[in-house]
């Protein structure tokens, strides 16, 4: 029967002492080992047989088995085999009266710690005990922290788990509130870029309004034709630049990589631009008590190749901020000159001058020292104007004395030779047509019609383009001409439902919308022109969309 000692403990730390089985059949040798083990602090179970043992394993967990090989019914090999399936981590000592190399080894190659050969002395089986529970206990000791090792990884990837969802959230608010503070920025932007604009057109509707202004307040000016030429040429410049105003709004949201050039005169445009801003530095500036004299000197430049439109325009801010620059009056001086490689244009003024903080910062968008007066945009157009042409932008400013700001133009290059155009149609080959106007606007079919009357065309119109369809379904027109933008019906659907009547009556769509000149235009418009337009860019439009059809 199983004898059962109750478990001791060690000196140190109070640990339990390992517990230890002995299997023998003969009652008297595991009775001994058991009393040399009790006595040196072990646990001890024993059993006589293996079916013995396997139930003790069930009962109680074992450090150590020390086991006869030849037991009855099963072996004590048959039995280490078992133990390693019923207590894996037990340590077994295999013991046996007839040594033999052949058990030795095969004790060992089933997994036994030890070998002993009987009879088994005190100090034999206290020291074979030892070792194999010092091995249980350093086993047990790795078990155990590769056990805690898993648990400390499992924690920690719960950990990276759980930070790592913190980072994704917080990533994921620090994106959104990005996108909020992008969108702000974005509006804030809008605001400062349609003040900028709101600037530009008031410079460039400043001569149109004021010139208009002087006609109709001084009519006598009318009987004085070249005068009263003179003026309109100049009303018609500012609307060409209030043109190229509306084109370039188009560079800020699709940028465009051509620069339109042309031979450009420089003094030529050094004059226009005086009079152009003459309202401001002369009419105004006398009714502020202050008197500016402008001196213009560019007869000695050279033509260069450039954007006469946003040449004038960068000239016109650096004149207008010259202006703003002296409050108590002083010299404006307005030159253009050839040098070696370049050619010269300054803007010279006697007033307040800038500090050198200032004077770093001035290109910067949205950098502006007039407070709410001033939109921080001019003088970074100036520079991307000037950089879109190939210059440098230099300035000179001394605080008290005044600023000079020097544009630095590369000569022009010579021109290449002219693709060969299009045959032109001349004006008196071309039969009159018969043609349909459809606007909703009275100004625009006034407008249209003197065009079109003048070149010798027949011309009838009707406000909308329902009306239009209906008109063109009961009469032939060798061309229809309409706005792109009409209430109802507008200028597209009206072109489809056109076509589908007349396919080979060319259409010729109108619109102030720049981009639908260049992407979502229906098939079936024939031609697109921007508003706002001249009689000689509508002619040659209906020339060429007639030519061979009249």
């Amino acid at each position: 029967m199983k004898q059962t000692e109750p478990p001791c403990t060690t000196a140190e730390g109070n640990k339990p002492m390992p517990r230890v089985m002995i299997v023998d059949d003969e009652k008297c040798i595991r009775m001994g080992l058991r009393g040399f083990l009790v006595e040196a602090g072990y646990t001890v179970e024993v059993a006589a047989d293996a079916e013995e043992a396997l139930h003790v394993l069930e009962a109680c967990d074992c450090d150590v088995v020390v086991s006869d090989i030849l037991l009855p019914r099963i072996s004590g090999i048959k039995l280490l085999q078992a133990i390693h399936t019923a207590a894996p981590y037990a340590q077994v000592i295999m013991m046996t009266g007839e040594p033999t190399a052949g058990s030795a080894a095969e004790a060992l190659r089933s997994g036994a710690f030890d070998y002993l050969s009987k009879p088994i002395g005190k100090n034999a089986i206290l020291r074979a005990v030892g070792n194999a529970a010092k091995v249980k206990a350093l086993d047990d000791e790795r078990r155990r922290l590769e056990g805690e090792n898993r648990t400390y990884q499992e924690n920690l990837e719960q950990l990276v788990d759980a930070r790592t969802e913190e980072l994704r959230r917080a990533m994921e608010e620090l994106k959104n509130a990005q996108g909020e503070l992008i969108r702000h920025e974005r509006l804030n932007a809008l605001a400062q870029l349609a003040a900028g604009i709101c600037h530009d057109f008031n410079n460039v509707l400043m001569p149109i309004r004021g010139l208009s202004d002087y006609l109709v307040t001084h009519p006598e000016t009318l009987d004085d034709k070249a005068e009263a030429l003179r003026l309109l040429h100049m009303i018609h410049s500012a609307t060409d630049d209030a043109k190229e105003i509306v084109k370039r709004m188009r560079e800020f949201y699709r940028p465009r990589d051509v620069l339109d050039t042309g031979s450009v005169d420089l003094n030529e445009l050094c004059l226009s631009v005086v009079e152009l801003t003459r309202p401001r530095w002369e009419t105004q500036a006398r009714s502020q008590g202050r008197r500016i004299e402008v001196r213009c000197d560019a007869r000695s430049a050279p033509e260069i190749t450039g954007n006469a439109s946003q040449l004038r325009e960068a000239l016109m801010n650096l004149v207008l901020n010259a202006v703003d620059a002296m409050p108590r009056g002083g010299t404006l001086s307005l030159t253009a000159e050839a040098t070696s490689q370049s050619v010269r244009l300054s803007i010279s003024d006697t007033g307040d001058g800038m500090e050198d903080e200032v004077c770093k910062r001035c290109l910067e968008p949205f950098f502006s020292t007039k407070g709410e007066h001033g939109t921080g945009m001019g003088m970074a157009m100036v520079h991307g104007i000037v950089s879109r042409h190939g210059g440098t932008l230099e300035i000179e400013s001394v605080v008290s004395k005044g600023t000079t700001i020097r544009i630095l133009l590369p000569l022009a290059s010579p021109p290449p030779l002219p693709a060969l155009p299009d045959a032109p149609v001349p004006e008196g080959e071309q039969k009159p047509l018969s043609i349909l106007v459809i606007d909703d606007e009275e100004w625009s079919r006034v407008l249209l019609d003197r065009y079109l009357k003048e070149a010798g065309h027949a011309v009838e119109w009707v406000p909308d383009g329902a009306a239009g369809v209906a008109k063109a379904s009961g009469n032939h027109f060798d061309l229809v001409i309409m706005d792109g933008a009409m209430p109802g019906m507008n200028g597209e659907q009206a072109a489809v439902a056109l076509k589908k009547q007349s396919p080979a009556c060319p259409v010729l769509l109108l619109t102030g919308d720049l981009m639908s000149t260049e992407t979502s235009v229906a098939s079936e418009v024939d031609g697109v022109l921007a508003k706002p337009i001249t009689q000689r860019e509508l002619l040659e439009m209906v020339r060429r969309l007639t030519v061979g059809g009249a």
